[in-house]
């Protein structure tokens, strides 16, 4: 993964643009370029206040072959535990609740009128 982005002005937080994902599966668009894409932006990296804000815990950056999970995903220490820590709030999160279907009947509309609202009088 790697976002690109600028400090906005005034201390006005960061904007971040360009997301690109790397997968050993590239099937994030073109610029996916899998195992070479993480080799390379890790060598790179260096940990920033980003990556502290994250409550990432810094790493010497070496970008790790042999540090495969269960997903096939790699990545450095503070990756990992990024993908730990969201993983896990996954897991605590209830699945949204189907929407329970309507048993009252919509009003006909008006013919040459509106359908926007209904209102009833008593």
């Amino acid at each position: 993964c790697d976002i690109q982005g600028v400090q906005g002005r005034l201390g006005a937080g960061y904007f971040f643009t360009d997301p690109q994902i790397h997968g050993t599966l590239h099937r994030w668009g073109k610029g996916d370029l899998g195992r070479e894409g993480m080799r390379m932006f890790f060598t790179a990296h260096r940990c920033n206040e980003v990556c502290r804000l994250l409550g990432l815990t810094p790493s010497n950056s070496t970008y790790a072959e042999d540090n495969d999970d269960d997903d096939g995903e790699t990545g450095t220490l503070a990756m990992k535990q990024l993908r730990d820590q969201l993983k896990q709030q996954a897991k605590v999160k209830p699945p949204p609740a189907a929407p329970k279907p309507s048993t009252s009947k919509s009003p006909s509309p008006v013919p040459g009128g509106s359908s926007f609202g209904t209102a009833t009088l008593s």
